[in-house]
């Protein structure tokens, strides 16, 4: 690789470094702030954000009231939904962190690399077949624990989000495959005189 090359990998990786770190606060303030300050408006913002939106639009009218009367329990059921909901992207940006570093190293086409795009891909799958269905099981219980017996429920779906997910997911552990066995035959040349 020629320096110029060289020099507009190591800009892309710095942007792509300091992106994934505000990236990273930005999902942390996302989770925490809606449910240590839900009244506010940011906090009603950051929850629309989490498509909180649409849990309450099947269980109470006005989300204005609900977070008014928002209780501890309520508060702790829906953090705890919204860290099912954010924690693929907290561990995608983690590993792409990872792999900023590994770039920083100039191991570009390593084994590292391709361990750690295998991850995100897996990240990704469990996400969108196991945490996406839990986060909305606890956000439903965040707005429900309050009704009155009878008007209690939990609910989860699976639709397009989940099967997009998957399909990425999917590609990404492809792609570290590929990365795994393009840097076997590398190895494999250089050993071949």
């Amino acid at each position: 690789m020629n320096k110029n090359n060289y020099n507009q990998l190591l800009l892309i990786n710095k942007i792509m470094c300091v992106v994934s770190y505000l990236f990273l606060i930005a999902l942390i303030f996302m989770i925490t702030i809606p449910w240590l300050c839900p009244q506010s408006e940011i906090g009603k913002f950051l929850l629309s954000l989490q498509d909180f939106s649409a849990v309450m639009d099947r269980t109470h009218n006005n989300i204005n009231d609900f977070m008014l009367s928002i209780t501890p329990i309520s508060r702790i059921l829906g953090l705890i939904g919204s860290m099912f909901a954010s924690l693929p992207l907290l561990l995608a940006t983690i590993i792409m962190i990872k792999i900023s570093g590994n770039y920083k190293k100039y191991q570009v086409f390593d084994i590292k690399n391709a361990i750690l795009y295998s991850r995100l891909g897996y990240v990704y799958l469990v996400g969108a077949l196991l945490l996406l269905p839990l986060y909305e099981i606890f956000f439903y219980a965040a707005v429900t624990i309050n009704n009155p017996h009878g008007q209690r429920f939990i609910a989860f779906s699976i639709g397009i989000e989940n099967i997009t997910a998957v399909f990425f997911a999917i590609a990404l552990v492809t792609i570290g495959q590929v990365m795994k066995l393009g840097y076997k035959i590398s190895e494999e040349q250089q050993l071949t005189i």
